[in-house]
């Protein structure tokens, strides 16, 4: 099979030129050439090259940036496999303006468990996925600078099953639309799948990998939100605790008092007082007992006593301010909360920085803000067009960079939701389909979504505000309106 597969890309990329080389976005490594992305998939369950349609590439420190930076530029004269093995080496070359030649050799070492993929220069390694020294692995080493030695050969020589010459058609496996196995030769084993007889093996193994792969960024994605939303619970748990100690700090007023009357006390009574006392009972305070410093003479006692007031108020006073940005951090996390189950991949990251801003409030909140993505676009009429944010800072970059001041502005009231922004090209009053159209939108793309009926507030964005120091998409709103709406999608 691989010696088939080595045969086919030799066909499609002899002569072809490499434009780039890189990480794909699910870990593959990838060629760029005008056929679009050879894909190199040495680590999977089933290490396969396939050749698909083109995706961004991108480099990055260690082995990847070393082979992306060696054979960008260079052309594929053949590829070509090692009998009996799992192995298909790329020769590339390019001449230089003086007409000399140079050469590299990209290797595949598609051996489940063991794969790898390996950079030559002639017969030295320049780079590799993997190294390993004869400690780790007793028939063989690999590390930079030394010459490669290939894995060896099973100890059984694998063989074409009788009759099978490489040739002609593949014959396929299926089990419903998942490609369950492909040989040159037909696999009795099989035989109760749907069969078919295809021309070419590369095309197949594209569309399984694309499959395999699929599935498993599913997966992945779905791991990464799970691990994303436990962070953000354990954030919520801290501060809400330490809101609550916050408030019990702010709102402890009797403690605060007590500190004020034991020193007014002690003032008023000073003359009463012996030096050294351990306390004081006040007259017309039955069953009061006020704690003394012996080392403290009545007035030194209430200095200190009222010292400790002030600070107690200072604290309070700072209680109230952290009060209003532990509020906005918690409003926020409600906001990731929801951005996280509604997120698609190329939001994740956006909501992970986000949670990040939360572990880590100051650090996180000097990184530039960056553009994100086209919010949704709803065309109600051919003037008519309603825009809904996509993320927190799409919320943020629709309302204040795309909308006009005009345009009416709506979010469901008290909840975590998108900005949704109702534009009309002419300028005129919307009408009352278009404004309940743009509500029920609001109401759809909020943490309210399963009620049959939400109060979105809207008003003009020109009186839509920013919250100071707050996170992207977090803002302040007057004169607002009110309208009942069915959530109902696009």
């Amino acid at each position: 099979m691989l010696q088939r597969l080595a045969e086919e890309l030799d066909r499609a990329l002899r002569g072809a030129r490499i434009r780039g080389a890189g990480r794909m976005p699910d870990g593959r490594f990838g060629l760029h050439v005008a056929a679009g992305i050879v894909a190199i998939d040495a680590f999977g369950p089933s290490p396969l090259v396939t050749l698909e349609d083109e995706v961004a590439l991108t480099h990055e420190a260690g082995w990847v940036r070393t082979m992306a930076d060696a054979l960008e530029g260079l052309r594929i004269d053949g590829v070509r496999s090692r009998s009996g093995d799992r192995l298909i080496a790329f020769e590339c070359s390019a001449r230089s303006r003086f007409g000399v030649e140079s050469g590299y050799r990209l290797v595949a070492e598609l051996v489940p468990r063991f794969g790898n993929i390996l950079l030559l220069k002639d017969d030295t390694i320049v780079s590799a996925a993997k190294e390993f020294s004869r400690a780790d692995n007793a028939r063989r080493a690999i590390a930079v600078g030394e010459s490669y030695e290939p894995p060896p050969l099973p100890a059984v020589p694998r063989v074409l099953a009788p009759g099978a010459t490489g040739a002609g058609d593949v014959y396929a496996y299926w089990e419903g639309e998942r490609l369950a196995a492909a040989y040159v030769a037909p696999l009795p084993q099989f035989a109760p799948l749907r069969a078919t007889r295809e021309p070419a093996l590369l095309p197949l193994l594209s569309r399984a990998a694309h499959s395999a792969t699929g599935e498993r960024a599913a997966q992945a994605f779905d791991a990464r939100r799970a691990a994303l939303r436990e962070r953000l619970r354990k954030r919520m748990e801290v501060l809400a605790n330490d809101r609550a100690a916050l408030v019990r700090e702010r709102d402890d007023d009797a403690a605060r008092d007590d500190l004020r009357t034991a020193g007014d006390f002690l003032y008023a009574h000073a003359h009463e007082i012996e030096r050294g006392a351990n306390s004081f009972a006040p007259p017309g305070a039955p069953g009061r007992t006020i704690v003394l410093d012996p080392e403290r003479d009545a007035k030194g006692n209430a200095a200190a006593f009222f010292k400790r007031y002030r600070k107690a108020v200072t604290k309070a006073e700072h209680a109230r301010a952290r009060l209003g940005e532990l509020d906005a951090d918690l409003n926020f996390a409600e906001q990731l909360l929801w951005e996280l189950e509604r997120s698609e991949s190329e939001t994740l990251a956006e909501v992970a920085e986000g949670v990040e801003r939360l572990e880590h409030r100051k650090a996180a909140a000097r990184r530039p803000a960056e553009r994100r993505g086209k919010p949704l676009e709803i065309r109600l009429s051919d003037e008519a067009r309603v825009y809904v944010g996509r993320s927190p800072r799409g919320n943020a970059e629709l309302t204040f960079r795309v909308a006009r001041p005009d345009d009416l502005w709506f979010h469901a009231r008290n909840t975590p939701g998108a900005h949704v922004v109702l534009h009309i090209d002419s300028g005129r009053a919307p009408s009352g389909a278009e404004l309940e159209r743009a509500a029920s939108l609001a109401a759809y793309h909020s943490k309210a979504r399963g009620s049959e009926r939400v109060d979105v507030d809207y008003t003009e964005r020109k009186f839509v505000r920013r919250r100071q120091n707050a996170p992207p998409g977090l803002v302040w709103y007057t004169n607002a309106r009110t309208i009942a709406a069915a959530p109902s999608p696009a």
